[in-house]
């Protein structure tokens, strides 16, 4: 598989003037949003599509939105700081990542998600910013453990599996 260079990939919000209809990431439920529900969640406030460029090729997406870690009984000690006894921790969430088929495996996925934590802690210097979240697809939970997300304790039966990066713990390591 060649390699591309990373730094060529240009990032920019998704617009109605965007072709993606070519876009395939072998996920149908993936493809579907970002070619039918993208721009709608996006003029509804809900959410921001960002493309990622590569020789003028969209090759990946991801999305993002503003979350609060919800944390249950059973979790709070995971949680829980010396001095804060919240139960709700603001988080930036990625609501869809994608990467088209013929550009999987060539650490666009990472550089992504490098990118998404970097304008995690960038947010958190100006708004609280303690988690980035995700519903990870039970076929890229591995991915995201590499990337140093947990899993919070699920209910097996979803479609996804909730998980977490702590960049307070990341900062200081």
């Amino acid at each position: 598989m060649k390699a591309i260079n990373l730094s060529d990939i240009n990032i920019h919000e998704m617009t109605p003037d965007d072709d993606i209809g070519y876009f395939d990431c072998g996920d149908e439920d993936l493809n579907e949003f970002i070619r039918e529900d993208a721009l709608n969640q996006m003029n509804a406030k809900i959410s921001v599509t960002y493309l990622c460029r590569y020789k003028e090729q969209v090759v990946a997406f991801f999305i993002l939105s503003a979350d609060a870690i919800k944390i249950n009984l059973d979790d709070l000690e995971k949680f829980r700081d010396k001095d804060i006894h919240y139960k709700d921790f603001p988080a930036l969430k990625i609501g869809r990542l994608g990467v088209c088929n013929p550009y999987q495996g060539r650490n666009i996925g990472t550089h992504l998600i490098l990118l998404i934590i970097g304008q995690a802690f960038r947010l958190s210097k100006k708004i609280g910013i303690r988690y980035v979240s995700v519903d990870a697809y039970k076929y890229s939970v591995g991915f995201y453990k590499k990337k140093y997300f947990a899993e919070f304790i699920h209910d097996r039966r979803r479609k996804t599996v909730p998980m977490y990066l702590d960049i307070l713990k990341l900062e200081k390591s």
